[in-house]
């Protein structure tokens, strides 16, 4: 700062002696030109000045301020569905059916038992469980299966190798392929997983099909399964006669005397007979019946 100073009072002194001169000049009788101090001599005197300045000014050091802290990513979840399980009914192999589109009535024995059910002590079950219900009701049968993929039997103790059972089947409510009908050569065996059932079943649905069923280790396995020529069964909420017929070797079904097909198996003999009601895929069918036939050679 002090060689400034002195560089300022210098210009001062020559500006004065400048400025003294030209005064001196106004005395003089003897007209004379004026001097003109150039403008580029100020500007360069001007420039030097504020050069010096600026050399002796300390240089400002700009600390930059901070800006907003970087967000460091969060790492992105996926969310992985866990596995839904959907059942699947995989159907047995399907047998080959016999149609007939006349009545053909079938000669097989005498008359051995029969019941209407206006009586509700003939022996038949009466009792109720988690997913089901049977016993007599309102003159008739009724076996109530209130789950999927359940078939619900009411059997007797009568022990038969050859017969043919009867009844009016009716599905009062439920779904179209809710299955209903009778129950032969019905047993039970003992294994690790406990006491199991055997049996044949042969069976109507109101959507017009009808299946010959083998139960087996827990299992229904179809042994024929097909679809009723126009008429054969009834459909909505009307009865269907059905006839099951299970001789030697040969198990044959009849809806409102119509055979809708017949097939081969040898692995039951003989046994218990009964009445069977069953869903697929939706539960809640109340299957009715009336007037069981039991027919023996």
């Amino acid at each position: 700062m002090k060689s400034v100073s002195q560089f300022t009072a210098s210009l001062v002194l020559m500006l004065l002696v400048a400025l003294f001169a030209s005064g001196c000049g106004v005395l003089n009788p003897s007209p004379s030109t004026p001097t003109e101090i150039p403008n580029l001599l100020f500007t360069q005197a001007a420039e030097t000045i504020m050069a010096q300045i600026s050399k002796n000014v300390p240089t400002a050091t700009i600390t930059p301020t901070p800006g907003p802290p970087t967000n460091t990513p969060v790492p992105t979840f996926t969310y992985t569905p866990t596995a839904t399980f959907t059942a699947t009914l995989v159907p047995p192999a399907t047998g080959t059916a016999t149609l007939s589109p006349t009545v053909t009535p079938t000669i097989f024995g005498v008359e051995a038992l029969s019941d209407d059910f206006t009586l509700t002590d003939t022996g038949w079950p009466d009792e109720e469980g988690a997913n089901y219900s049977m016993g007599y009701y309102d003159f008739a049968y009724q076996i109530y299966v209130k789950v999927p993929l359940a078939p619900i039997y009411s059997v007797r103790s009568w022990y038969y190798d050859d017969v043919s059972l009867e009844i009016d089947a009716q599905r009062r409510i439920g779904p179209d392929d809710g299955y209903l009908g009778v129950v032969c050569r019905f047993n039970t065996e003992k294994t690790d997983a406990g006491t199991i059932a055997t049996y044949y079943a042969l069976v109507i649905s109101p959507d017009g099909t009808y299946t010959i069923f083998k139960f087996k280790g827990g299992t229904l396995e179809a042994l024929l399964e097909g679809t009723a020529v126009t008429g054969a069964i009834n459909g909505s909420d009307q009865f269907n006669r059905v006839r099951g017929e299970c001789f030697g070797n040969t198990l044959r079904l009849y809806s409102n005397d119509r055979l809708l097909g017949e097939v081969n198996d040898n692995e039951y003999d003989a046994g218990g007979v009964g009445l069977i009601a069953g869903t697929r895929f939706e539960g809640e069918l109340d299957a009715r019946f009336d007037n069981f036939v039991l027919l023996s050679p």
